[in-house]
């Protein structure tokens, strides 16, 4: 178990510090790469009641929305949401969510939310849609830097898949 999850941990470092975008054949399987740093300069302006939002990229209970507006022109656009009324919305990135629950002093920490890895810089999740934070540390050296620690912080939300999940009642045996 420890293997696999340093060999995640290496991919994913791999994958975020990689700066090139391309797409290559390797043994007949198309491999992509891409780089995180990157942003579309037309990429779409997010206001949740009537608020800029920074990050790109949000998760939220969608049964809190009355309403959604689009507002296109030829450069750039805007996309408006309004919650229900009753309903005041707490975004939180993913770094924020790790030192208000988690308090983890790892500085070598690596986010991924419902399964995906994510940009901790352009990722927000609302603070009531989550359900659940698991942290994994795990040591590892290498001969440039010496001993160190990683950990993962995995954040669940409370999507429909999830809640149905975190109700489950799994039984483990021997088999024969």
């Amino acid at each position: 178990m420890k293997t696999k999850i340093i060999l995640l941990c290496l991919s994913a470092i791999f994958f975020l510090s990689f700066n090139v975008s391309a797409q290559a054949l390797q043994g007949g399987i198309k491999v992509s790469y891409s780089s995180q740093q990157k942003k579309a300069a037309n990429a779409p302006s997010y206001y949740f009641n009537d608020v800029l939002m920074e990050q790109k990229m949000f998760f939220f209970d969608p049964g809190h929305i009355e309403s959604i507006n689009i507002k296109e022109n030829s450069q750039f656009s805007e996309i408006y949401i309004r919650t229900k009324q009753a309903y005041k919305l707490t975004f939180l990135t993913p770094v924020q969510i790790k030192d208000k629950y988690a308090h983890l002093t790892a500085k070598s920490v690596l986010y991924f939310i419902d399964g995906t890895l994510v940009d901790e810089n352009n990722t927000s999740v609302e603070e009531g849609f989550v359900l659940s934070i698991n942290v994994v540390t795990t040591k590892y050296s290498n001969s440039e830097f010496g001993n160190r620690k990683l950990s993962l912080v995995q954040i669940s939300t409370k999507s429909k898949e999830n809640l149905a999940k975190s109700a489950e009642i799994r039984i483990r045996g021997f088999g024969k």
